[in-house]
C-alpha cells in the first residue's frame, strides 16, 4: 500500500512538471507579446527566441518575432521568420501579404508578385491584394498586367486604388474645369472602361494580335478609345471634350517613362503622341460611321468586317486578307458583342451613379 502511495505521489509530481514544462514556451511567448504591444521589440525578440528554443515546432513565436524585426528594420530577418511560420501553420492571406510587401520593399518584385499571387488564392474578394500586386508589376514594367490589377483593385473597394486612378485622371486634365464634379466622373468612368477593354483584349489574345508599327500598342488603345466613346455616347454631357480628355491621358500615359517601352519602339514626347492620336482616333470615328450606318441595314457582315480593319489597321498598313480575318475573329467578336450587348454603357452609368 505504502509502495503504490509512493508511485500515484511520483505520478503526479512528473503530471505537474510536464505541465509546468508545457506552459513554460507560452508563458515566454506571452511575455513577449506583452514586450512587442509595448514597444520594446528587442526584449519581445529574446523571448521569442525562448519560445521556439523550447518547442520549434509552433508558428506563432516565428510571426511575432518576424513583426518585431519589422520594427527593428530588419526586414531579411522578418521574411525568415514569416517563411518559418509559413511552414509551421495552414497559410493565410495575411501572412503572405506581409511577406510580399518586405520582399517588394528589398526590390525582390518577383518574389513579391508570387507571394501576392498565393495571397490572391485564398482571400480573391480583397482589393488591398489586388492593388499591391499592380505596384510590384509595376515595378517590372509589366503596364497591363498592373492597370489591370489596379481597376480590380478599384472594383473590390480599395480605397488606395482609387485614390491613385484619381490622381493619375485629374493631373491630366487639359479641357475641363477641375469643379465640373459630374465631368470628372465621367471622364474617370471612361478611362477604366477603355483601359479594360484593352487590357482584356489584349490579355485574352496575345498569341493572337501580329503588331508590326512602331507604336501598333498606341494605335490600339485610341481604338479603344474611340470604341468606349461611340458606345457611350449618348448617356455622356460631351462626348468630344469627354473624348479629348481621354486622348490627353493615354498620350502621357504611354509616353511616361514607366510605360514608354509599352506603346512605343521608338522615343515619343507625349505632345507628339496626342498629335498623331487625334489622327487615328478622327479615322475610327470615321470608320464608326460606317459600321453603325451597316448595322442599320442590318448588313452584318459589313459590319463585323468594318470592326477587324479597324483592329487590323493598328497593326500594319497591308491589305487584310481572309487569313487575318480568320485570326482576328474571336478579339473582334468580343468587341462586337461589347457595342450590341451594351455592356460598356451599362458599365459606365453604373461607374458615374456611385
Amino acid at each position: 500500500m505504502q509502495t503504490f502511495i509512493i508511485i500515484i505521489g511520483v505520478v503526479v509530481i512528473l503530471l505537474f512538471i510536464l505541465i509546468l514544462w508545457m506552459r513554460k514556451p507560452l508563458n515566454y511567448h506571452n511575455m513577449g507579446i506583452t514586450k512587442y504591444n509595448s514597444g520594446d521589440f528587442e526584449g519581445a525578440i529574446k523571448d521569442f527566441n525562448k519560445a521556439i528554443q523550447i518547442n520549434p515546432l509552433n508558428a506563432n513565436p516565428y510571426l511575432y518575432r518576424g513583426y518585431s524585426k519589422v520594427n527593428l528594420g530588419d526586414v531579411h530577418g522578418a521574411i525568415d521568420d514569416y517563411s518559418q511560420a509559413l511552414t509551421r501553420q495552414k497559410p493565410t492571406a495575411d501572412l503572405y501579404l506581409n511577406r510580399g510587401a518586405l520582399k517588394h520593399q528589398l526590390e525582390d518584385y518577383d518574389g513579391a508578385i508570387e507571394d501576392y499571387n498565393n495571397a490572391i488564392k485564398l482571400s480573391p474578394k480583397d482589393g488591398d491584394l489586388f492593388y499591391n500586386r499592380s505596384l510590384s508589376k509595376q515595378s517590372i514594367d509589366d503596364t497591363e498586367g498592373a492597370l489591370l490589377d489596379l481597376n480590380q483593385a478599384n472594383m473590390l473597394g480599395c480605397k488606395k486604388a482609387d485614390e491613385l486612378l484619381n490622381k493619375l485622371n485629374n493631373e491630366s486634365l487639359n479641357f475641363t474645369d477641375i469643379n465640373d464634379k459630374e465631368q470628372l466622373k465621367q471622364i474617370e468612368a471612361a478611362i477604366k472602361i477603355l483601359s479594360n477593354l484593352y487590357l482584356h483584349t489584349i490579355s485574352n489574345s496575345v498569341d493572337v494580335f501580329d503588331f508590326r508599327y512602331p507604336d501598333s500598342r498606341f494605335r490600339f488603345i485610341i481604338f479603344c478609345l474611340s470604341a468606349m466613346t461611340k458606345s457611350c455616347e449618348d448617356v455622356m454631357n460631351s462626348s468630344e471634350s469627354l473624348q479629348k480628355e481621354c486622348l490627353h491621358f493615354l498620350s502621357n500615359f504611354a509616353t511616361s517613362k514607366e510605360n514608354i517601352d509599352e506603346f512605343f519602339s521608338e522615343q515619343v514626347n507625349s505632345q507628339q503622341a496626342e498629335k498623331i492620336g487625334a489622327v487615328y482616333l478622327k479615322e475610327f470615328m470615321d470608320n464608326w460611321i460606317i459600321y453603325f450606318d451597316a448595322v442599320k441595314s442590318n448588313d452584318k457582315a459589313k459590319a463585323s468586317d468594318i470592326i477587324c480593319s479597324m483592329v487590323y489597321s493598328t497593326e500594319t498598313n497591308k491589305p487584310i486578307v481572309n487569313s487575318d480575318k480568320e485570326r482576328l475573329k474571336q478579339p473582334c467578336r468580343e468587341i462586337e458583342f461589347s457595342l450590341t450587348h451594351g455592356t460598356m454603357k451599362d458599365a459606365f452609368i453604373e461607374l458615374v451613379a456611385k
